[in-house]
């Protein structure tokens, strides 16, 4: 009975982990055809523009940035949204210190 009840929790563990990593994946992808770019693979970025993943509080956020052209940061949930317009609010100052970048995702075609 004790092994079954592990098997049932590392296959319900494993599914999560799988349905989570899958919605990540959509949702770059997702953005990936918003802002008509394509993954990124250590391309010369030179003056493209690309876009940053970040992750906080087990949720993933975006901001697109170029070496060259001169831009107000953006930061945007999954759907979107808008999130530090003030970033000064608390929530922004909690999530720049403490997010983790994962580095680019995409760059533009």
């Amino acid at each position: 009975m004790k092994v079954l009840a592990i098997t049932l929790l590392f296959a319900t563990l494993l599914v999560s982990c799988e349905s989570s990593f899958d919605q990540v994946k959509e949702c770059v992808e997702d953005k990936i055809e918003l802002f008509d770019m394509e993954e990124y693979t250590n391309q010369e970025i030179g003056c493209k523009f690309y876009l940053i993943e970040y992750e906080y509080l087990e949720e993933n956020y975006y901001s697109v940035g170029s070496h060259c052209a001169d831009m107000q940061f953006n930061l945007t949930d999954c759907s979107g949204n808008s999130i530090c317009e003030n970033q000064e609010s608390a929530w922004c100052v909690a999530f720049f210190e403490h997010s983790t970048d994962n580095g680019i995702v995409a760059i533009s075609k």
